[in-house]
């Protein structure tokens, strides 16, 4: 009887979803559990069917008070939880045809009751912006039966019973440490053992690695937990948290043919859920070998480290500031050199500009990763032409459109002459769309649409490392129009307060 409870909704889901876009051939499919126990997560899988959509989507999924989000398989999307809504905004979707995100909800141990979850997923379909509403399906909460009735609140009144005289979550006795030794297999290949200490902790849990460029990791020791090597990320998922208050898993860092071993920087964290909150801690290194110490050896490293003999990393709630990120952040020092450097590789044949009169303000702000849902409104990819100089009806494929918001952009390359666009930057191995622009006497060629700076800067790095491109700079855009990059940033954090 169970099951028929799950497939009925998710099979009116999808008959629902496709009616509303049959047109264009995009679905949503929604999978969730019919009940779920308070104190524990469950699992929200989304079903996506792109049509001939390929660029800009987002979706929004309100939870209610006392649930708490947190990313398990984005698919490639910005995953944000802020304010009670879930954020997933794509620039590219995935290549496939289908694919799917789940992420995981964590229930307040002290909730009852019933509530609804729906969502919005929106696109730009042949610059017609599109949107989809989820068919809401009915969850139940059943009270744990470890909580004193007495505490128990049903979800409806959580917000005004519980939330304003709750008091600041204390962060939970957590730490990781990690150890590299060799081997003994391959020349260069390493161990990365990890000793984590999570105490009583039994809901969801994320260890990830940001792994060197030129080394591939494999999974040694799980525990139990789901292990992907995806875009220089290694991550351990826990659904639930292994019983034991401490625990190992490891992994293999293998150096590809042409990659010399040694010489990199492994930068870690560790998520975990309590209180209906969500804290990290960075993974620290420790000289112990964790991988040949018997379990009474690491009892003792263990008591050590959690009575204080040892070093604690400190905890940050990922309500008070931003969680500490396996990849470091752009200092405000970054910022100003992406002002002031100078422009962009000089393509073949091309008079490329070192002129940036638009950039010329530099920063000593700390740069914020806000998250501007803005819904470009262009598409189109254009087709490859092969003469040596485009005709002005092709110029018009090429034409940068404007967008509304805030965003970023890559430029690539700026010249005094007209480029035959396709033809030219394919010689530079350069596949992604590229747009021209043309502003005091130059021709400008940009790449992208980003929410974020972040997100432009490392897409930046990309092209650099993986194109026959020199040089590229990020650039502003506001409601169409280039602004300086540091003004982009502050209306962003402005629009944070």
């Amino acid at each position: 009887m169970f099951r028929y409870k799950i497939i009925l909704p998710v099979a009116f889901l999808f008959l629902s979803v496709t009616s509303i876009s049959q047109t264009g051939g995009v679905s949503v499919k929604m999978d969730v559990p019919g009940s779920v126990t308070a104190g524990t997560s469950f699992a929200v899988k989304l079903f996506f069917s792109k049509g001939s959509i390929q660029s800009f989507s987002r979706l929004f999924q309100d939870l209610p008070a006392g649930l708490q989000a947190v990313s398990v398989n984005p698919a490639n999307a910005d995953f944000s939880f802020q304010d009670k809504r879930v954020r997933m905004i794509w620039f590219r979707l995935p290549e496939t045809d289908t694919f799917s995100v789940v992420y995981s909800v964590q229930v307040d141990y002290r909730l009852k009751g019933k509530f609804t979850l729906g969502g919005t997923f929106s696109y730009v379909d042949n610059g017609d912006r599109k949107s989809i509403q989820l068919p809401e399906k009915e969850i139940t909460i059943l009270p744990s039966p470890s909580t004193d009735a007495r505490l128990i609140v049903d979800i409806k009144d959580f917000e005004k019973k519980v939330s304003s005289v709750l008091p600041a979550a204390s962060a939970p006795e957590v730490f990781c440490l990690r150890n590299v030794t060799p081997s003994g297999n391959l020349p260069g290949e390493e161990i990365v053992t990890l000793l984590v200490y999570k105490g009583n902790l039994t809901s969801f849990g994320k260890l990830e690695e940001t792994i060197p460029a030129g080394y591939t990791a494999v999974a040694v020791e799980r525990k139990d937990g789901l292990f992907t090597f995806r875009d220089g990320m290694a991550r351990f998922l826990w659904m639930n948290l292994p019983a034991d208050p401490w625990f190992i898993i490891s992994y293999r860092l293998i150096p590809q043919s042409e990659t010399k071993g040694g010489g990199y920087l492994l930068k870690g964290a560790f998520s975990c859920t309590s209180q209906n909150r969500t804290f990290t801690v960075p993974v620290s290194v420790t000289a112990q070998p964790l991988a040949k110490l018997d379990k009474t050896a690491l009892s003792t490293l263990v008591d050590a480290v959690a009575s204080g003999k040892g070093e604690i990393p400190l905890l940050a709630s990922e309500e008070t500031k931003p969680a500490a990120q396996p990849a470091s952040r752009l200092p405000a020092s970054d910022a100003a050199k992406e002002e002031k450097k100078p422009s962009v590789q000089q393509p073949p044949k091309a008079t490329v500009s070192s002129a940036r009169s638009e950039e010329k303000k530099s920063t000593q702000e700390s740069i914020p990763n806000a998250k501007i849902p803005v819904v470009a409104e262009k598409t189109n990819k254009p087709a490859v032409v092969s003469e040596h100089t485009l005709p002005e009806a092709a110029d018009e494929k090429y034409v940068l459109l404007p967008e509304k918001g805030v965003y970023f952009r890559v430029q690539i390359a700026a010249t005094r002459n007209k480029v035959n666009i396709p033809q030219h930057f394919r010689r530079m191995k350069i596949t992604d769309e590229v747009r021209l622009e043309k502003s005091e006497g130059w021709y400008k060629y940009t790449i992208g649409s980003f929410v974020t700076y972040e997100d432009a800067r490392k897409y930046k790095e990309e092209l650099i490392r993986k194109t026959l491109l020199k040089d590229a700079f990020v650039i502003a855009y506001y409601n169409g129009k280039r602004i300086p990059v540091q003004e982009a940033l502050s209306m962003i954090h402005s629009s944070m307060r």
